[in-house]
Protein backbone atom coordinates (compact mmCIF):
# COMPACT_ATOMS: atom_id res chain seq x y z
CA UNK A 1 0.00 0.00 0.00
CA UNK A 2 2.92 2.12 0.03
CA UNK A 3 5.07 3.10 -3.16
CA UNK A 4 7.91 4.37 -0.50
CA UNK A 5 8.22 1.14 1.12
CA UNK A 6 8.96 -1.85 -1.41
CA UNK A 7 8.73 -5.28 0.44
CA UNK A 8 12.49 -6.15 -0.99
CA UNK A 9 14.73 -9.09 0.41
CA UNK A 10 16.15 -7.74 3.54
CA UNK A 11 13.07 -6.19 4.70
CA UNK A 12 11.17 -9.56 4.15
CA UNK A 13 14.13 -11.39 6.02
CA UNK A 14 13.68 -9.40 8.92
CA UNK A 15 9.87 -9.73 9.46
CA UNK A 16 10.07 -13.37 9.21
CA UNK A 17 13.00 -13.41 11.61
CA UNK A 18 11.38 -11.41 13.96
CA UNK A 19 8.36 -13.42 13.70
CA UNK A 20 10.62 -16.68 14.47
CA UNK A 21 11.56 -14.93 17.71
CA UNK A 22 8.39 -13.95 18.93
CA UNK A 23 7.23 -17.70 18.54
CA UNK A 24 10.47 -18.92 19.94
CA UNK A 25 10.12 -16.70 22.97
CA UNK A 26 6.03 -17.48 23.32
CA UNK A 27 7.29 -21.63 23.27
CA UNK A 28 4.52 -22.56 20.72
CA UNK A 29 6.15 -25.89 20.00
CA UNK A 30 4.32 -26.58 23.99
CA UNK A 31 0.97 -26.90 22.31
CA UNK A 32 -1.99 -24.37 22.82
CA UNK A 33 -5.33 -25.41 24.40
CA UNK A 34 -8.59 -25.38 21.91
CA UNK A 35 -10.22 -23.75 24.43
CA UNK A 36 -7.56 -20.79 23.79
CA UNK A 37 -8.46 -20.40 20.10
CA UNK A 38 -10.52 -17.74 20.10
CA UNK A 39 -8.88 -15.72 21.95
CA UNK A 40 -5.78 -16.63 19.54
CA UNK A 41 -7.86 -16.00 16.74
CA UNK A 42 -8.84 -12.49 18.02
CA UNK A 43 -5.18 -11.78 18.60
CA UNK A 44 -4.85 -12.41 14.66
CA UNK A 45 -7.45 -9.72 14.36
CA UNK A 46 -6.31 -7.20 16.47
CA UNK A 47 -2.33 -8.17 15.26
CA UNK A 48 -3.49 -6.95 11.42
CA UNK A 49 -5.38 -4.20 12.56
CA UNK A 50 -2.54 -2.61 13.95
CA UNK A 51 -0.43 -3.34 10.56
CA UNK A 52 -3.27 -1.53 9.23
CA UNK A 53 -3.04 1.10 11.70
CA UNK A 54 0.97 1.79 10.65
CA UNK A 55 0.20 1.97 7.10
CA UNK A 56 -2.73 4.47 7.28
CA UNK A 57 -0.80 6.49 9.70
CA UNK A 58 1.88 6.96 7.24
CA UNK A 59 0.30 7.47 4.10
CA UNK A 60 -2.35 9.85 5.13
CA UNK A 61 -0.73 11.42 8.67
CA UNK A 62 2.47 11.25 8.77
CA UNK A 63 3.21 13.63 5.90
CA UNK A 64 1.73 16.41 7.60
CA UNK A 65 3.39 19.03 9.34
CA UNK A 66 0.72 18.44 12.39
CA UNK A 67 2.60 18.39 15.65
CA UNK A 68 3.19 14.50 16.81
CA UNK A 69 0.63 15.77 20.15
CA UNK A 70 -1.88 17.20 18.62
CA UNK A 71 -2.48 13.54 16.58
CA UNK A 72 -1.61 11.45 19.74
CA UNK A 73 -4.35 14.07 21.48
CA UNK A 74 -7.16 12.96 18.40
CA UNK A 75 -6.37 9.16 18.53
CA UNK A 76 -6.81 8.80 22.18
CA UNK A 77 -9.92 11.17 22.68
CA UNK A 78 -11.75 9.25 19.91
CA UNK A 79 -10.48 5.93 21.56
CA UNK A 80 -12.11 7.15 24.83
CA UNK A 81 -15.36 8.04 23.44
CA UNK A 82 -15.50 4.65 21.46
CA UNK A 83 -14.79 3.00 24.76
CA UNK A 84 -17.36 5.16 26.60
CA UNK A 85 -20.60 4.60 24.18
CA UNK A 86 -19.59 0.49 23.76
CA UNK A 87 -17.48 -0.77 26.73
CA UNK A 88 -20.98 -0.31 29.09
CA UNK A 89 -22.97 -2.19 26.23
CA UNK A 90 -20.34 -4.98 26.33
CA UNK A 91 -18.97 -5.06 29.61
CA UNK A 92 -21.85 -3.52 32.05
CA UNK A 93 -21.79 0.07 33.88
CA UNK A 94 -18.05 1.27 34.62
CA UNK A 95 -17.19 1.24 38.68
CA UNK A 96 -14.47 2.65 41.19
CA UNK A 97 -11.81 -0.13 41.32
CA UNK A 98 -9.73 1.40 44.15
CA UNK A 99 -6.92 3.93 44.71
CA UNK A 100 -4.45 1.57 43.03
CA UNK A 101 -6.06 0.21 40.30
CA UNK A 102 -7.11 3.42 39.02
CA UNK A 103 -3.87 5.06 39.42
CA UNK A 104 -2.14 2.11 37.54
CA UNK A 105 -4.44 3.59 34.47
CA UNK A 106 -3.74 6.75 34.59
CA UNK A 107 0.17 5.86 34.19
CA UNK A 108 -0.59 3.45 31.90
CA UNK A 109 -2.58 5.55 29.82
CA UNK A 110 -0.72 8.96 29.85
CA UNK A 111 2.96 7.28 29.69
CA UNK A 112 1.94 3.68 27.99
CA UNK A 113 -0.38 4.94 26.02
CA UNK A 114 0.49 8.97 25.11
CA UNK A 115 3.45 9.21 25.14
CA UNK A 116 4.64 6.09 23.22
CA UNK A 117 2.18 6.59 20.29
CA UNK A 118 3.85 10.42 20.25
CA UNK A 119 7.12 7.80 19.60
CA UNK A 120 5.32 6.09 17.45
CA UNK A 121 4.26 8.40 15.05
CA UNK A 122 7.91 9.98 14.89
CA UNK A 123 9.20 6.79 14.56
CA UNK A 124 7.24 6.35 11.36
CA UNK A 125 7.72 9.72 9.80
CA UNK A 126 11.81 9.00 10.42
CA UNK A 127 12.22 4.84 8.61
CA UNK A 128 8.47 4.43 7.50
CA UNK A 129 5.67 1.64 8.74
CA UNK A 130 7.77 -1.61 8.26
CA UNK A 131 10.35 -0.59 10.83
CA UNK A 132 7.74 0.82 13.12
CA UNK A 133 5.76 -2.07 12.82
CA UNK A 134 8.49 -4.47 14.32
CA UNK A 135 8.16 -2.94 17.97
CA UNK A 136 5.69 -5.33 18.12
CA UNK A 137 7.83 -8.30 18.63
CA UNK A 138 9.25 -6.64 21.42
CA UNK A 139 6.48 -7.51 23.31
CA UNK A 140 6.70 -11.00 24.51
CA UNK A 141 10.42 -10.31 25.29
CA UNK A 142 9.25 -7.50 27.83
CA UNK A 143 7.05 -9.52 28.71
CA UNK A 144 9.46 -12.65 29.45
CA UNK A 145 12.21 -10.13 31.12
CA UNK A 146 9.32 -8.38 33.47
CA UNK A 147 7.99 -12.00 34.65
CA UNK A 148 11.36 -12.74 35.68
CA UNK A 149 11.78 -10.03 37.93
CA UNK A 150 7.99 -9.30 39.28
CA UNK A 151 6.76 -12.80 39.04
CA UNK A 152 9.20 -15.06 39.91
CA UNK A 153 9.23 -16.68 36.64
CA UNK A 154 12.42 -18.60 34.74
CA UNK A 155 14.62 -17.58 32.18
CA UNK A 156 14.59 -20.38 29.83
CA UNK A 157 17.19 -20.87 26.90
CA UNK A 158 14.11 -19.85 24.83
CA UNK A 159 13.65 -16.14 25.79
CA UNK A 160 17.38 -15.94 25.18
CA UNK A 161 17.33 -17.61 21.77
CA UNK A 162 14.01 -15.41 20.75
CA UNK A 163 15.52 -12.19 21.76
CA UNK A 164 18.35 -12.67 19.52
CA UNK A 165 16.55 -13.51 17.14
CA UNK A 166 14.10 -10.63 17.96
CA UNK A 167 17.01 -7.82 17.57
CA UNK A 168 18.81 -9.59 14.44
CA UNK A 169 15.03 -9.21 12.82
CA UNK A 170 14.60 -5.92 14.21
CA UNK A 171 18.26 -4.69 12.78
CA UNK A 172 17.42 -6.56 9.24
CA UNK A 173 14.01 -4.28 8.23
CA UNK A 174 16.35 -0.99 8.68
CA UNK A 175 16.99 -0.30 4.68
CA UNK A 176 20.25 0.22 3.70
CA UNK A 177 21.40 4.17 3.31
CA UNK A 178 20.53 5.28 0.07
CA UNK A 179 23.46 6.51 -1.88
CA UNK A 180 24.07 10.22 -3.04
CA UNK A 181 22.48 10.99 -6.67
CA UNK A 182 25.69 10.56 -8.89
CA UNK A 183 27.21 14.00 -10.05
CA UNK A 184 26.18 15.35 -6.42
CA UNK A 185 29.26 16.67 -3.82
CA UNK A 186 29.34 15.41 -0.30
CA UNK A 187 28.62 18.76 1.91
CA UNK A 188 26.34 20.37 -0.88
CA UNK A 189 23.19 22.52 -0.07
CA UNK A 190 19.88 21.20 -0.66
CA UNK A 191 19.65 23.59 -3.62
CA UNK A 192 22.53 22.40 -5.25
CA UNK A 193 22.00 22.65 -8.89
CA UNK A 194 18.27 23.26 -8.23
CA UNK A 195 16.38 26.71 -7.26
CA UNK A 196 16.21 26.62 -3.06
CA UNK A 197 15.82 22.60 -3.34
CA UNK A 198 12.73 22.65 -4.80
CA UNK A 199 13.78 20.34 -7.65
CA UNK A 200 13.48 23.16 -10.58
CA UNK A 201 16.48 23.43 -13.30
CA UNK A 202 18.20 26.90 -12.56
CA UNK A 203 18.05 29.33 -14.67
CA UNK A 204 21.03 29.95 -16.75
CA UNK A 205 22.26 33.57 -16.32
CA UNK A 206 22.18 36.15 -19.32
CA UNK A 207 25.53 36.30 -21.35
CA UNK A 208 26.49 39.52 -20.37
CA UNK A 209 26.87 37.78 -16.60
CA UNK A 210 29.24 35.40 -18.27
CA UNK A 211 31.75 37.70 -18.86
CA UNK A 212 35.26 36.90 -17.39
CA UNK A 213 36.43 39.40 -14.47
CA UNK A 214 39.12 41.35 -15.98
CA UNK A 215 38.44 40.78 -19.46
CA UNK A 216 38.92 44.00 -21.92
CA UNK A 217 36.04 44.61 -24.25
CA UNK A 218 36.93 45.77 -27.43
CA UNK A 219 35.39 49.28 -28.19
CA UNK A 220 32.62 50.08 -30.75
CA UNK A 221 33.44 52.03 -33.35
Amino acid sequence: MLPDEKPNLRRLLGIATGLCGALVVLGVWSGGQSSLMKGSVICLVATASYGLGYTYTRRYLSGGDIPAITLTAIQVSWAALELALFAPLLSGAPHWGGKGPMAAMVVLGAVGTGLAYMWNLSVIRAVGSTVASTVAYLTPLWAAIVGVFFLNESLGWNTVVGALLIVSGVLLTRTAPSRPVAGNKPGAGAGAGTEAGTGAEAVPPPAEEKKEEGTVQPARP
